[in-house]
């Protein structure tokens, strides 16, 4: 029995609470005390959270042109908390950040620029999926193929000509591109809840970093 489009939502919408309960682990970790970290950590769960609530949304009124792009700004999401853990000093690049220096610009602990290309290689070592799904995403960025070959189709009795469906709503897509779209979503947002939740553990245990860090 194939499960409908609002209950793989709602599967989603749970995500919200994770949330917050991330946010608030990150502000009460290690005695409550602050790092520039926790402000980017907290910067990046706000935007997710936008991202899950607005995606939902555009799912339910079946408006899949709007929706696909935010799956590649929640990649966009994963990459650059990620982004963190490849520098020397994450509180300082977190500070850069909130400077207004772009990722891109920043370095990493091989003297790599920080660019979009080289985080999803990396977290593509860890994420295999995370490099075909963010190429197809990327393309409902700007204008591109997707966008084409959405609005039309081969008429029935004559393959030759070309029909144009040209509407604010996606109605005329399967439900299988809707569902598909849903479990990309949360397979991202489940890589970006663990990223946080790595930066809770290591923020609560300094000591057991410093550790591994000695043995590294």
């Amino acid at each position: 029995m194939d499960i409908p489009i609002n209950e793989h939502l709602e599967s989603l919408k749970v995500y919200e609470q994770q949330h917050f309960v991330a946010a608030q682990n990150i502000i009460n970790a290690y005695g409550d005390t602050a790092y520039y970290l926790d402000v980017l950590a907290i910067a990046v769960i706000k935007r997710s959270l936008a991202l899950v609530s607005g995606f939902c949304n555009l799912i339910e009124a079946r408006n899949f042109t709007c929706a696909a792009p935010l799956i590649r700004l929640q990649i966009d999401n994963c990459l650059r908390f990620y982004a963190a853990s490849l520098v020397n000093n994450p509180h300082q690049f977190a500070r850069k950040i909130m400077e207004g220096t772009p990722v891109r610009r920043l370095r990493d602990t091989n003297n790599r620029p920080l660019t979009d290309a080289y985080l999803i290689e990396k977290l593509s070592e860890r994420h295999p999926e995370l490099r075909d799904l963010y190429e197809e995403m990327s393309g409902y960025i700007h204008l591109s193929d997707k966008h084409i070959l959405s609005m039309t189709t081969e008429t029935q009795d004559n393959p030759k000509t070309i029909s144009f469906r040209i509407a604010s709503l996606d109605i005329h897509l399967d439900d299988s591109v809707y569902i598909n779209a849903i479990h990309a979503f949360r397979s991202a947002t489940d890589i970006l809840l663990d990223y946080l939740q790595q930066w809770v553990f290591a923020k609560a245990n300094p000591h057991i970093i410093e550790q591994l860090r000695n043995r590294s």
